[in-house]
């Protein structure tokens, strides 16, 4: 994974993004964030060990499996 443009006290989850829908099932939303392009892959579990991972321009920066409550994810 890539350095990500976050510090200790700034981590991905504590941001609040509003996610937008793609129509792409393997990365199903994406979001501007502070000038960064923020998009969700869904992985191949239960092959990975996580369900989704974010990307940030492009480049893997967290795996995750629970979404985060500051994030609005589209119906």
């Amino acid at each position: 994974m890539s350095t990500p443009p976050f510090d200790e006290d700034n981590h991905p989850f504590d941001t609040k993004v509003r996610w937008t829908k793609t129509d792409d099932a393997e990365f199903p939303y994406t979001a501007q964030v502070d000038g960064h392009t923020w998009t969700i892959r869904v992985n191949d579990w239960p092959d990975d060990p996580t369900v989704f991972s974010l990307l940030v321009d492009d480049a893997e920066y967290l795996h995750f499996d629970g979404w985060s409550s500051r994030w609005n994810k589209p119906r």
